[in-house]
């Protein structure tokens, strides 16, 4: 398979679940009982009021902060999580440049693999391995930090479709 064809569906798709799966690790993490509403609070009034505006469209009403705080964080975007994660130092000691950056191109790529440009492609060919390991490396990070937390790496939810 060539370095073109990873930028097809096939391809994208493999690139858009691994930005899915990093994205639910980080929402378990900052959901993590011990330190959720450390991480809500973390994040710039500005950034709350959003998450609580996209709250009252999706559950059509108003929150309650200490019982729908895991719901309120999920309501947060990539880069408010990956701010939680950095300012709650919830994995692996690194720089705040490697996690923000991580996550910024994480999001980057989330959102081109979900809509795709008219050039169709994603990364130039000499960026692909540095992008590849830098998500296999925030992965094990997330994971290996919800195992020393003792956070289950299978979320079980209810799902809603209506």
């Amino acid at each position: 398979m060539g370095t073109t064809s990873l930028f097809h569906p096939l391809g994208r798709l493999a690139f858009l679940a691994l930005a899915l799966e990093i994205e639910d690790l980080a929402l378990s993490l900052c959901q993590f009982a011990p330190v959720r509403e450390r991480c809500w609070l973390s994040i710039s009034d500005n950034r709350r009021c959003k998450a609580i505006d996209l709250f009252k469209l999706r559950y059509k009403h108003e929150p309650i902060q200490k019982r729908d705080i895991d719901r309120l964080i999920g309501c947060t975007n990539l880069g408010d999580k990956a701010s939680m994660i950095w300012k709650q130092q919830l994995i692996t000691p690194a720089t705040r440049a490697e996690v923000l950056g991580s996550f910024r191109k994480l999001r980057e790529i989330r959102d081109q693999c979900a809509h795709p440009g008219a050039d169709g492609t994603l990364l130039a060919k000499e960026e692909l391995a540095h992008f590849v390991s830098s998500a296999n490396r925030m992965r094990s990070s997330l994971r290996e930090s919800m195992q020393i937390k003792g956070i289950s790496l299978v979320r079980r939810e209810k799902i809603e479709f209506f």
